[in-house]
């Protein structure tokens, strides 16, 4: 091997101990509130949050100073200018009990804030809300109404949403205006702890909604990124272009170990009997199932006589995506398999799920998940089959069909 490839294989194994040396060391991408939430959740996650920090009785004892720095550097307006009697509400119900994102009321401002990470507009929307705090100004104090848009990148709101008229939409965006905030909040209270770290997880989830997310620990992508690295990634990008040819002979390497197990438990390999050969693993079909995923759609594996009555036989296969084995039926013309369908088998529901795919015979399988995707479940199945639980299950069930079929 060019020693060239030698280095960057070695340059990776030491990337992923320094990984395995910051987990270890506390340092990771652990974030609590977003696993109790996802990132994109508008209500679970944003409204909630936002809420909690905008509201001056909130458990986090420090008054309005969150809210006026919102005030500030989200919507535009001088605090002192904003005028006193603030009042935030999140969901508030207008007269056709539409419900506005948040509301920030004083004696000069109605504000309604609408807020979209991934949600489209509903109709009439943004109408909708900028009429009901029109009239509610004009029974109270006359306020300015002002209605923002607060979205990921600072999008426009549809006219769907403003039902086509020209109504002053103030555009805000998480990416700019939020973290902004954030940060302002954070440089105000970083002396303490527990609040300076909620808004640093907050801060955290906004930026991966917005594409600005960077993990803690260390990537290869990124070291491979640096000028000091620039020979290993011309490497690493030679090695690429062979990926394809690697990942089909690694997927045929798979097929070839499970042969090799299944003949040692004296089951015939009768693959090559099968009368379409596109469905049977070879070096060139595992080649193409990697190629090209969208067009090419193959159920490619590798078929056993383990003993089975009905003329049932053993299917060990990959699918559009994933990795089943079970139980297929075939009918014997000319010599050759061919595959029917199988009817609904008590005795095989029992063990296995009816698959009933347009692109291939009825059968029962076991989904094994995606292998084409090769997280480190796939790659240690492909890799290891011997010793796998995956080997486990397959002779297990082959031992489940013969006993139920003797009865």
């Amino acid at each position: 091997m060019d020693q060239k490839f030698h280095d960057l294989f070695s340059f990776i194994e030491n990337t992923m101990k320094k990984q395995n040396q910051q987990k270890l060391r506390g340092l990771n991408d652990y974030n609590m509130v977003n696993v109790v939430r996802k990132s994109n959740h508008e209500v679970g996650m944003h409204s909630n949050v936002l809420y909690s920090l905008l509201d001056p009785n909130g458990l986090h004892y420090q008054g309005d100073l969150f809210l006026s720095l919102f005030i500030d550097k989200v919507l535009g307006i001088k605090p002192d200018d904003f005028g006193s009697d603030i009042e935030v509400r999140a969901e508030e119900a207008t007269a056709e009990n539409r419900r506005i994102d948040f509301t920030i009321k004083s004696d000069k401002y109605y504000i309604g804030i609408e807020m979209k990470v991934n949600a489209s507009d509903q109709k009439n929307q943004i109408k909708d809300y900028y009429k009901y705090l029109v009239e509610e100004s004009e029974r109270d104090n006359k306020q300015q109404v002002k209605i923002y848009y607060l979205t990921k990148f600072g999008s426009q709101p549809s006219p769907y949403s403003t039902g086509g008229e020209a109504i002053a939409v103030e555009l805000v965006s998480f990416k700019k205006h939020v973290i902004d905030w954030i940060n302002y909040c954070q440089h105000e209270i970083r002396n303490i702890n527990n609040l300076n770290l909620a808004f640093e997880d907050y801060k955290d989830i906004v930026k991966k909604i917005t594409k600005q997310h960077k993990g803690n620990v260390m990537t290869i992508s990124e070291e491979l990124s640096k000028p000091s690295a620039k020979t290993l990634l011309q490497s690493a990008l030679k090695l690429d272009r062979e990926m394809l040819k690697i990942k089909g002979n690694t997927l045929f390497s798979f097929f070839e170990q499970v042969k090799s197990c299944l003949e040692k438990e004296k089951y015939t390999d009768i693959s090559g009997s099968i009368n379409n050969q596109d469905n049977v693993a070879t070096n060139d079909t595992c080649y193409k199932w990697f190629v090209n995923p969208r067009s090419y759609k193959g159920h490619v594996g590798l078929f056993f006589d383990c003993g089975f009555n009905n003329d049932l036989y053993l299917l060990v296969e990959v699918a559009t995506d994933h990795l089943h084995f079970g139980v297929v039926a075939c009918r014997t013309v000319v010599g050759q398999y061919e595959l029917t369908n199988i009817p609904n088998k008590a005795a095989l529901d029992k063990l296995l799920t009816h698959q009933k795919w347009k692109s291939f015979k009825h059968w029962y399988s076991k989904d094994c998940g995606n292998i084409r995707a090769l997280n480190d479940s796939a790659i240690d199945q492909l890799l290891d089959f011997e010793s796998s639980k995956l080997k486990v299950d397959i002779l297990a069930l082959v031992k489940n069909i013969k006993v139920c079929s003797s009865h």
